[in-house]
């Protein structure tokens, strides 16, 4: 389990630190273009704000992209 968890604190290490949520969604628009995915989460190991992909999301629109 130990391993694990430090496996899992590695995994924000280099990832951009935002200190509100708010920060984090003003990066999403200057960075991102309109309809990615990108959505603002709080990390549970250091407690900052971070920029993911909502899973389900992400495989609805690559579904549309399928479609179109």
């Amino acid at each position: 389990m130990a391993k694990k968890n430090a496996r899992l604190k590695r995994k924000c290490a280099d990832k951009v630190k935002h200190k509100s949520k708010g920060d984090a969604q003003i990066a999403v628009t200057k960075a991102f273009r309109k309809g990615d995915c990108q959505h603002p989460y709080k990390c549970p190991f250091c407690g900052a704000w971070h920029i993911g992909h909502n899973r389900a999301q992400r495989i609805s629109t690559e579904l549309r992209k399928i479609n179109d």
